[in-house]
């Protein structure tokens, strides 16, 4: 009886520390062209898909996107699509997230979630697979990279 409890205990702990940690999935691109036309491309793609342009900068290499907030059923919290950009060195890279904002019953912010999307990501997310699919025609190749980051507690 001790061991099943020590082996509980141990699943449950491990599962807690597990749940620490997030998987940043960042996007790599390929563009060729003017900076400036393709930053003007993937702004008019957001643009498209119901996302509004929160910062853009050519100079500092920067574009920043984000749908206004929802309240979702499913997480009782809101939620918000993003998308971040970053030229550095001719370079491209791109992340997609869905941040979700839990609130208590005064209004106030008691947590936050953000998840990070690639192309794992289920077809049914359209926001993400339509943006995805437009940076394709602009952007010859787009890669992944993965790091797993530990979150504090």
């Amino acid at each position: 009886m001790k061991t099943l409890k020590n082996i509980v205990l141990i699943a449950l702990a491990l599962v807690y520390l597990s749940s620490c940690t997030t998987t940043v999935y960042q996007m790599h691109l390929d563009c060729e062209g003017k900076p400036e036309d393709t930053f003007r491309s993937i702004t008019t793609i957001l643009l498209k898909n119901g996302f509004k342009i929160e910062q853009s900068d050519l100079k500092l290499g920067y574009l920043s996107a984000q749908t206004p907030l929802e309240y979702s059923f499913l997480t009782g919290g809101d939620v918000q699509k993003e998308w971040v950009f970053q030229l550095d060195n001719g370079r491209y890279t791109a992340y997609a997230t869905l941040i979700v904002i839990q609130k208590n019953i005064f209004g106030a912010t008691t947590g936050q979630a953000k998840t990070y999307f690639s192309d794992r990501t289920h077809k049914d997310n359209l926001w993400y697979w339509n943006v995805r699919n437009n940076l394709q025609k602009i952007c010859s190749n787009i890669r992944f990279t993965t790091n797993t980051v530990n979150r504090q507690i």
